[in-house]
């Protein structure tokens, strides 16, 4: 019984430091430039529903070229802080570059603002249901304590109570 246990306790353990590491993993790609171009991004609001869901994530990529029907993320030109995920529907060729016009599949009335071609940062390629969710959770304070913190601190504590045990048998083995 003892035995059967101490298996689920590993089996636990094994699955939380599992976990942990992708939700790391998840929270760095989220934040950080990779090297193949690719962002994760918060699905925030229903603009696009039904093709993205709220609280989805979406992978985008960066490409040279940008076409009619697809769904980018941009930097917001009215809060840098933010980024929005929406269709295009007409780019105009001007003496600067391309412009892209954009609008949210559920919405009404299209983006007001032209997008430049500097303030995408990329095509979505992939959508994750739910994902959004956690990333949001993770920036709050009870997130990162909930999700990185203290499954960090048992980890660590169980990690040094297998070395001190460790030690323990060591040391009498010796005598």
């Amino acid at each position: 019984m003892l035995n059967m246990i101490k298996k689920i306790i590993n089996v636990i353990y094994i699955v939380l430091i599992v976990l942990l590491c992708a939700f790391a993993l998840v929270v760095i790609v989220a934040n950080v430039d990779t090297p193949l171009k690719m962002r994760l991004f918060a699905v925030q609001s229903g603009s696009m529903e039904p093709a993205l869901h709220t609280g989805s994530v979406v992978i985008s990529k960066q490409l040279p070229d940008y076409k009619v029907g697809d769904i980018i993320t941009y930097q917001n030109i009215k809060n840098s802080k933010t980024t929005i995920t929406h269709r295009v529907f007409k780019i105009e060729n001007t003496k600067q570059g391309a412009v892209y016009f954009s609008k949210g599949d559920a919405n009404n009335i299209d983006d007001k603002t032209p997008i430049l071609k500097s303030q995408i940062l990329g095509k979505v390629i992939v959508t994750i249901p739910f994902v959004g969710f956690i990333i949001e959770f993770s920036k709050t304070l009870i997130g990162f304590l909930t999700l990185i913190i203290i499954p960090a601190t048992l980890i660590i504590f169980s990690e040094l109570t297998n070395i001190k045990n460790e030690i323990i048998s060591i040391i009498k083995k010796r005598k």
